[in-house]
């Protein structure tokens, strides 16, 4: 594991964007704040990856998110347990 700043609370997707176009990265676990998951799903939304209201974005659940190319082009919600 390790830390990634570009992942704190308020750095906002700039930083997420980093790690979709990382091809040195194939199967990542990412762990961030609320603030970023909302971004990313607002960012599915408008790229019609997702539709609104497809998932969400509670505290212990997550998104999987196949990445192309540097852009998302796939994702699923997964509630928390």
């Amino acid at each position: 594991m390790r830390p990634a700043p570009s992942l704190v609370e308020g750095q906002g997707l700039a930083g997420l964007g980093a790690f979709f176009r990382d091809p040195k990265l194939d199967e990542v676990v990412l762990s961030t704040h609320g603030d970023l998951m909302w971004e990313l799903v607002e960012d599915l939304v408008h790229r019609n990856v997702i539709k609104a209201g497809a998932g969400g974005i509670e505290k212990g659940s997550m998104w999987i998110v196949q990445v192309e190319d540097g852009s998302p082009t796939e994702a699923r919600y997964v509630a928390a347990p």
